[in-house]
């Protein structure tokens, strides 16, 4: 029998390569191994702290880090009110004498609404009708007066035969006398044109300056802007009408349009004329006078077409507080009261103008009385002429009486009738001013609306409740949820951030709205501090929303797509860093952005497919008294600021 052969195998030759492997393999299990066992004490001692203390399960997962959408929001329970509410009241004191309408009533713009009593105002109204109506009268009298004394002075000088003085020295004194005084009298005429000229030069000046400073007021307005207004050039651009204080574009546009064709005038103004103050041409005064009157219209139009538009501005208690949104309102509503004191000034300035160049209009007392002297000159110097003329023939007589009574009744009748028409002029202005007074005596819808609340009826006497009493008029098209937030959310939110409303009242539908204002008036209660929030959303078709009604408002305050994201209970802090541990036991620093509680959006540190090490909670049934703190400390301590 054949004994079984032994072979024996040699080992192989170890090389180096071969002797690297083995150590990275041992380095690699060594690794794995004490990454398990960290990650088993974590969760383990994690699992026994949180079960035994509160009841909760908690164990050890491994989550990758992947893509993913973070949003954050805020969510709070709110109340309905309408926009474009108006509490109206009277700016006068009296009885009501009508009311028109009744509560839940509804109107459109321009409707009377109620009244007061305008026996008193009426009254005057129609004393001062009858007092110009008499005035008129007395005016055609003067007329009438003046030509029959024309007349009859004529008719005397007529039938006398004049008798002229025989004293030659005293005819050519006289004659002198009167040369001088016609002299005196046209030059101080010639003073009195150029000082209303300068006048009349100073005002155009004075409303090209004003408007120009309207101009800059309502380019800082519009722009939030103190820096000077730039000069319209080839290259300049249009206006930038800050965002905020518009929600319509067609009324920026308008405001837009109207800037431009303003600064455009008063550009063309100064290149055209200079300095107006030194001009003294009647026939330059009256072009540049035009040109003032239309720059003065359009700043008007701007500073209305602004207060319009300011209108639907929105306020940010960051970067536009509803203060800086009233300062701003204030100051266009100076603007429009300036810029119709321009049109005012452009007005009367022209008128002036037109009377003392071409002759076709009633000029100043003063230039009036200038004119009439040197008319009064001429005609004695006239006479006086003629005078020694006679004498110089040696024909004996004097001046007639009838001669003396022509003049004086031409000039004395000419000076009346001139003070009666002044009189009537401004009768007629005072009128106008009563006129307008009666729109205070009764109250107009300032749009369309509904009426919500009213305090008036007929026979309440102002004079002893004041104001107090008030109507109120809302527009129901568009709805206004007001929530409070505290301290804490409000810093989230701003002016335009979306909104989810949902009505409890219309429970299974949303409804979609906008932040229209935040207001900075803080509301303290129990200690705790919040501020009111409007959401403003269109009124759902086909239901009636009331004010009161509650809602539940989800603010949405920040969202990012598509970004590395790993969970919350992953992510420790170690010494105010922000840490994650992957599998195998190393400990990463990482940056995180926002976070919606359950995730959290990872900067820097990981990368997409990693895999990292988090906590999971399951709730045994019992109650739980592990808090925050106790959590974090299992994870590897809490986030900066305690929280």
């Amino acid at each position: 029998m054949d004994t079984p052969s032994t072979i024996t195998v040699s080992p192989a030759p170890v090389t180096w390569m071969g002797r690297i492997k083995s150590f990275i393999r041992t380095i690699s299990l060594w690794n794995f191994s004490a990454g398990l066992a960290t990650s088993l004490i974590l969760g383990g001692g994690y699992l026994y702290y949180a079960g035994s203390a509160s009841g909760t399960e908690a164990t050890v997962n491994f989550s990758m880090v992947e893509r993913r959408s973070i949003v954050t929001a805020v969510k709070a329970v709110g109340k309905v009110t309408f926009a474009s509410a108006q509490e109206m009241r009277f700016n006068i004191k009296g009885t009501v004498t009508k009311v028109n309408v009744r509560q839940g009533d509804t109107v459109k713009k321009g409707d009377v609404i109620a009244e007061l009593d305008k026996t008193s105002v009426m009254a005057d109204l129609r004393q001062a009708e009858l007092a110009i109506g008499a005035s008129n009268l007395q005016l055609q009298q003067l007329r009438s007066s003046k030509e029959k004394s024309v007349q009859d002075a004529q008719s005397t000088l007529d039938v006398q035969k004049p008798k002229l003085p025989s004293g030659l020295a005293a005819a050519e004194r006289a004659v002198a006398e009167k040369q001088t005084a016609l002299d005196q009298a046209t030059l101080d005429l010639k003073k009195q044109k150029d000082t209303e000229l300068q006048s009349l030069a100073g005002t155009t000046q004075d409303i090209l300056v004003g408007s120009e400073k309207l101009l800059d007021s309502t380019y800082s307005v519009v722009t939030r802007n103190t820096g000077s207004r730039p000069l319209l050039t080839q290259n300049t651009p249009t206006l930038t009408i800050d965002h905020l204080l518009y929600n319509d574009m067609n009324a920026a546009n308008a405001v837009e349009f109207a800037y431009l064709k303003a600064v455009a005038i008063a550009q063309q103004m100064r290149k055209q004329y200079g300095s107006l103050g030194t001009q003294r041409d009647p026939a330059i005064l009256l072009r540049a006078l035009s040109d003032a009157h239309a720059l003065a219209l359009a700043t008007s139009d701007l500073s209305e077409k602004t207060y319009t538009m300011l209108q639907g501005a929105t306020t940010d208690v960051h970067n536009f507080s509803a203060g800086d949104l009233n300062t701003l309102r204030n100051t266009v509503n100076t603007n429009r009261g300036t810029a119709t004191d321009l049109i005012a000034q452009a007005d009367t300035a022209q008128a002036n103008l037109q009377a003392l160049s071409a002759g076709n209009g009633i000029p100043s007392i003063t230039l009036k009385q200038k004119q009439d002297a040197v008319t009064t000159a001429q005609n004695a110097l006239k006479l006086a002429q003629e005078n020694l003329a006679v004498v110089e023939t040696q024909t004996p007589g004097d001046l007639t009486s009838a001669e003396q009574a022509l003049r004086d009744t031409q000039s004395s009748t000419d000076i009346n009738i001139l003070l009666k028409q002044n009189s009537i002029s401004q009768g007629l202005t005072a009128l106008q001013k009563s006129r307008k007074t009666l729109d205070d005596y009764r109250l107009v819808a300032p749009f369309d609306g509904v009426i919500r609340h009213i305090d008036y009826k007929v026979g309440d006497n102002l004079l002893d409740t004041g104001d107090t009493e008030y109507l109120t008029i809302e527009n129901p098209t568009t709805v206004v949820v007001t929530i409070p937030l505290d301290q804490v959310d409000v810093i989230k939110v701003r002016v335009g951030l979306p909104a989810t409303v949902i009505f409890d009242a219309v429970p299974g539908q949303t409804f979609q709205g906008t932040i229209s204002e935040i207001d900075p008036t803080p509301i303290t209660t129990s200690g705790v501090v919040s501020y009111n929030v409007e959401v403003s959303l269109p009124s759902p078709e086909g239901l009636t929303i009331l004010s009161g009604m509650t809602t539940t408002v989800t603010v949405e305050t920040s969202r990012k797509d598509n970004v590395l994201a790993i969970p919350s209970l992953a992510i420790r802090y170690v010494g105010g860093r922000a840490t994650a541990q992957k599998p195998d036991g190393t400990t990463v620093s990482v940056s995180t952005g926002i976070t919606d509680g359950r995730y959290t959006e990872i900067v820097t540190g990981l990368e997409e497919g990693d895999t990292v090490t988090s906590v999971n909670l399951a709730n045994t049934g019992t109650s739980s008294s592990a808090n925050p703190q106790q959590l974090f400390r299992l994870g590897g301590g809490a986030p900066p600021g305690g929280r």
